[in-house]
């Protein structure tokens, strides 16, 4: 691939992520479920261009949200959510959503139950993203080598065939 096909491939996964990935999740910001579904599979999809060799998803994610989103470290999100929310609507009562202006911190437990603030949430994935999209950005680093091997087989979402 030429340092061309290369840069218009990265330009291309970042205006994928940014618009359709990110894009959804502020535009759901007052649906607390569908942002925090949206927000999964953003995780999962960004970690999936981070870390392209590890295998295993729960570990993939947790090393994104560590690295990334790291507020929410230990928290152990995408195991606890990404098969209980997205195909049952559950968190087994381990977790609770919110988007209540007068709940100013991230999370919080309450009565045995964490309590996630997806306003906090959305910013802290945009803050992440903007990290994640300097190293895609930086020509040699591992998360572009990893990226542009990624997209062969998983590209993103795009506007037009490149």
């Amino acid at each position: 691939m030429t340092p061309a096909e290369e840069n218009r491939v990265i330009n291309s996964i970042i205006h994928s992520l940014k618009t359709y990935g990110l894009g959804d999740i502020k535009h759901n910001r007052t649906r607390t479920i569908s942002t925090f579904i949206l927000s999964i599979s953003f995780i999962d999809q960004t970690a999936a261009f981070t870390y392209r060799k590890e295998k295993i998803l729960n570990k993939r994610c947790e090393k994104f949200i560590t690295t990334y989103i790291p507020t929410y470290a230990g928290l152990n999100l995408y195991r606890h959510f990404r098969n209980f929310l997205l195909h049952n609507y559950s968190s087994k009562r381990k977790y609770a959503l919110t988007n209540d202006k007068s709940f100013k911190k991230p999370f919080d437990r309450i009565n045995n139950v964490i309590v996630i603030n997806t306003s906090i949430l959305i910013k802290e994935i945009i803050k992440g993203f903007s990290k994640f999209e300097a190293r895609l950005k930086k020509k040699g680093s591992s998360v572009r080598k990893n990226a542009l091997i990624r997209f062969k087989d998983y590209p993103v979402l795009m506007h037009k065939i490149i």
